[in-house]
């Protein structure tokens, strides 16, 4: 498991990584247990919604918000997911009009007030 060396940047430890890689030497590279944010790197969230069989759309403040703003409660989920701007979100969708109304998250800015609702009912994992 490769740590890091002193001095040696996030930057500089991903083109080393990546050349390893189109060298063959590794398959693959990735980050575990980093501070991401902390280098400007971005999160993926794929499938934040919860894919297949999982329903977080029936959340009641979900719901209600999406109601008050007149959209749909997968795009508060989703502009909730963004509000940071570090942080990328790959919905699934089956449905044109279900791609259509993740869309709307681009542009829908949620208030203080409604984040502190989701922030609530919803609060980050402890470690």
């Amino acid at each position: 498991m490769f740590t890091g060396l002193p001095g040696t940047s996030a930057f500089a430890a991903a083109n080393a990584f990546e050349n390893l890689r189109r060298a063959g030497q590794i398959r693959a590279w990735g980050v575990s247990n980093f501070s991401v944010s902390e280098h400007g790197i971005p999160v993926m969230a794929y499938s934040p919604l919860g894919g297949l069989g999982a329903n977080p759309l029936g959340d009641p403040t979900l719901a209600r918000i999406g109601a008050a703003r007149g959209c749909s409660a997968a795009a508060v989920a989703l502009a909730w997911t963004i509000r940071s701007g570090n942080l990328i979100a790959i919905p699934e969708s089956i449905s044109v009009a279900h791609v259509k109304e993740n869309a709307v998250a681009s542009s829908l800015k949620l208030t203080p007030q409604e984040l502190q609702a989701l922030d609530t009912a919803h609060p980050s994992p402890s470690h």
